[in-house]
């Protein structure tokens, strides 16, 4: 993940963070108004997510949040077996 990528992405959209996992360095896009991280593909490009940025300026939404899969939590993963 390039500095280019982050800075874009803050710029794009200051109401969204992006936070980086520990230990696994995976990134996630935080949707603050709805509680929900959802994770960067290991095999995305700097171009592609850039081109994500500028469709999501297009529509006016933030596309990170429909096309990147939903974070799911071990414990979330631990309660739906236990349900």
């Amino acid at each position: 993940m390039s500095d280019t990528m982050i800075i874009a992405y803050q710029e794009a959209f200051p109401e969204s963070k992006l936070c980086f996992l520990s230990p696994s360095g995976d990134m996630t896009a935080v949707d603050l108004d709805n509680n929900k991280e959802y994770v960067k593909p290991f095999d995305e490009t700097e171009e592609v997510f850039i081109d994500r940025i500028r469709r999501s300026k297009e529509k006016g939404c933030n596309l990170f949040f429909e096309e990147w899969p939903p974070l799911v939590h071990e414990w979330e993963t631990d309660l739906d077996v236990k349900l």
